[in-house]
């Protein structure tokens, strides 16, 4: 089912990234996902789109260290750390 989501969103992508590359997309962020207390669908779908749309490993990668304080952050609930994560992207909130 996410493959079939990212193939009518993100065409573009899923065809670079081709079945197996999908596959290991959507596997790789069901796991980073479940490590920061991540696992209902929407938000796991939400979690790899952000793989996608900011870079694979925004979570570790030095270019997005403002990532790392969010999703590390045992105090805010998998939406908040979410929605923070979209908000500081969008340009809502400062990176920090």
């Amino acid at each position: 089912m996410a493959g079939e989501y990212f193939r009518e969103y993100h065409p573009r992508e899923s065809a670079q990234l081709g079945e197996d590359g999908l596959r290991e997309l959507i596997d790789e962020g069901i796991a980073k996902a479940g490590s920061y207390g991540i696992h209902r669908e929407g938000g796991v779908g939400r979690y790899v789109q952000f793989m996608v749309a900011i870079r694979r490993d925004f979570d570790t990668s030095d270019e997005t260290p403002w990532t790392r304080p969010i999703v590390a952050d045992r105090n805010l609930t998998p939406p908040e750390k979410l929605e923070r994560i979209a908000s500081v992207w969008r340009g809502d909130s400062p990176k920090e």
